[in-house]
């Protein structure tokens, strides 16, 4: 994944995943 997310919670509802999950990426 190219694409640099920086809300956190944006990208965890693009990716369905939790926000801790997103942070560890």
């Amino acid at each position: 994944m190219t694409q640099k997310y920086y809300n956190v919670k944006e990208a965890a509802e693009i990716l369905g995943i939790p926000e801790d999950d997103v942070k560890q990426m």
